[in-house]
């Protein structure tokens, strides 16, 4: 029973350290929303979170290439002898291609270390000259599989290839869209537009034109961060644990399927909205989207 309390008391302390530690936000999105960012979180919640905790969900995307690649090897391309088709657009193969280990910005979507144990992705820095267009593409063909003691996987049919990333929403936290539709969230100060870019969370130093120009302007808001479960801790008059976008802990909040359910769940959008874009875990999912199923008359959302 002791050991118990004292665990509570350590997250207790933490939480209220917590609170001016997230007094100003430092992360923003094209919807006007802002976030503290998981590098912000960890300050105070680092020393009570393991490894293991943040393996999959909070290391879901990072920096670079992970594992590393064998010393002999420059760039990745497929074992076959698949002659290279250029790309149209914003990809830069259609098929043969190959991509440069080191003069390429790289992010890698999966945790491969021993903790996680998962296959994994990649993605790189292509740029934009549109802001609608996503500036980070994904190499299909191109994994890292931890079966047998882990090995690299390159596609020796159509050799590999790259398209515009488009799976950031779940991701990458504070992704945003281009469209016509509302964002029913009090925390979104600016409406989309037609002409609204497709990133994700930045830091309030850099611009729309930063992110389609230098793949370091990312990386603030790279991957599945703190705030996407457990809301987001953006400033507000009673710091982060009142009033505004609420950061819970309790079950009460984490113990709703609409937390789960935000990525994992199948919906479709309430007509007139973004859907799932500009959701938080505070307010009512039916809000942005219709969940796909009924119970005695009864929409699951």
């Amino acid at each position: 029973m002791g050991k118990k309390v004292s665990i509570l008391t350590a997250v207790a302390i933490a939480c209220m350290l917590l609170l001016p530690a997230l007094a100003s936000a430092t992360l923003v999105n094209e919807y006007g929303m802002h976030y503290a960012g998981q590098e912000k979180c960890l300050t105070c919640h680092g020393g009570i979170m393991g490894p293991s905790e943040l393996a999959l969900h909070g290391r879901f995307a990072t920096e670079g290439i992970s594992p590393e690649t064998p010393e002999a090897w420059t760039a990745f391309q497929s074992a076959g002898a698949i002659d290279p088709v250029a790309g149209t657009g914003q990809s830069m193969y259609e098929a043969g291609g190959t991509y440069s280990i080191t003069g390429l910005d790289w992010i890698t979507l999966g945790d491969a270390s021993e903790v996680g144990n998962s296959a994994t992705e990649y993605l790189f820095f292509r740029g934009s000259t549109d802001p609608t267009v996503m500036p980070w593409n994904l190499v299909e063909g191109l994994m890292w599989e931890p079966a047998h003691g882990g090995e690299w996987v390159l596609s020796a049919e159509e050799g590999l290839f790259d398209e515009s990333y488009s799976c950031q929403r779940c991701h990458m936290m504070g992704t945003t869209v281009p469209g016509t539709g509302t964002v029913p969230n009090p925390a979104a100060t600016i409406q989309p537009s037609a002409s609204t870019a497709r990133q994700w969370a930045r830091d309030e130093s850099t611009t729309v034109s930063d992110f389609m120009t230098d793949a370091s302007a990312s990386m603030a808001g790279l991957g599945i961060q703190c705030e996407q479960c457990h809301g987001t801790g953006q400033e507000s008059a009673t710091g982060h644990m009142g009033t505004g976008v609420d950061v819970s802990t309790t079950l009460d909040v984490l113990g709703q399927s609409q937390v789960c359910g935000q990525c994992h769940g199948s919906f479709k959008d309430v007509p007139g909205t973004m859907g799932v874009y500009g959701y938080t875990v505070n307010l009512p999912m039916r809000d942005f989207v219709d969940v796909i199923g009924v119970c005695r008359g009864q929409s699951y959302t």
